[in-house]
């Protein structure tokens, strides 16, 4: 390879495995913010049966506000609000040619701060579906419990992918640099014959490592903001209810400017110790 072949390689090295550590702080990110979602509003929906009285209505809304661990007041939804609700969204094609509106009446509860556990709402769950009248109860609580697995599991996947990740990116920048170091041994040579350090012998290297370190973040920024996007346009809005997201979120800056900073160190070791091991004595001395 040439010196831009060999640069090439490792920029392209660099931006694979940030690409990587991004894909992963995406996924932790939306993850952690459904989780915090859940456990601040807690919403439960009741679902009614189609064929119930204004009367029968207004009992099962005494019975829910008369509980404790419901917090007041409760908000009731119409099939016809339901429906509009779903318009207003931009999913109005789903329900083009129906006859009749499919949606269902509910309300909408909140659970009381003390009782937002995982067992405590299926508890509730499943007394409020002894309501005659109330044909389903959802409230994510499965979706939630495999969330934190999934969450619990991509924080030990991500420490471990990212150790080897990091060591791999280093390796192939540090043989980036001592293959260019090589094809400048007479230079250097002269270099430290005339007195120069090998702070300043080294620091093109280094600079050369960092700038290659960051090409290498900003390009996998890039790529996970494209596969964001792909993503965002092919997700179906039934399969986006069937995950139970309502929106997806790009990585924030904060974690943009990680990325960043991540390359930057891993250029700036990779470089430096190739550079440090090129021009220890015991290697000058070899030159010679």
């Amino acid at each position: 390879f040439s010196s831009k072949g060999r640069s090439f390689v490792a920029i392209a090295t660099i931006g694979f495995a940030l690409f990587i550590v991004g894909i992963y702080l995406l996924i932790s990110r939306n993850v952690q913010l459904y989780l915090t979602r859940w456990h601040e509003e807690i919403q439960v929906e009741v679902f009614l049966a189609d064929d119930l009285s204004l009367k029968e209505t207004e009992i099962i809304a005494r019975k829910l506000e008369n509980r404790d661990d419901i917090v007041k007041p409760i908000t009731y939804v119409s099939q016809t609000d339901a429906l509009e609700k779903f318009k207003k969204q931009g999913y109005e094609h789903f329900f083009a040619g129906l006859a009749h509106n499919p949606l269902p009446a509910s309300f909408q509860i909140t659970v009381h701060p003390d009782k937002r556990s995982i067992t405590e709402i299926q508890a509730l769950a499943s007394e409020l579906l002894e309501i005659p009248g109330i044909e389903d109860v959802t409230s994510a609580t499965d979706l939630v419990g495999k969330l934190e697995i999934v969450s619990h599991f991509i924080g030990l996947a991500g420490l471990f992918t990212g150790i080897l990740i990091f060591s791999a990116s280093v390796f192939i920048i540090s043989n980036t640099i001592k293959l260019n170091l090589y094809t400048r041994i007479q230079e250097i040579e002269i270099m430290k014959l005339v007195g120069a350090t090998n702070s300043f012998v080294m620091m093109p290297y280094l600079l050369e490592g960092i700038i290659q370190g960051v090409t290498g973040a900003l390009s996998s920024i890039a790529l996970i903001f494209v596969g964001y996007q792909l993503f965002l346009t092919r997700l179906r809005f039934d399969e986006a209810i069937v995950l139970g997201f309502s929106s997806v979120f790009f990585i924030s800056f904060q974690q943009c400017l990680q990325l960043i900073f991540l390359g930057v160190i891993i250029g700036l070791i990779g470089s430096y110790i190739s550079a440090r091991h090129f021009l220890t004595p015991k290697f000058s001395w070899r030159l010679w």
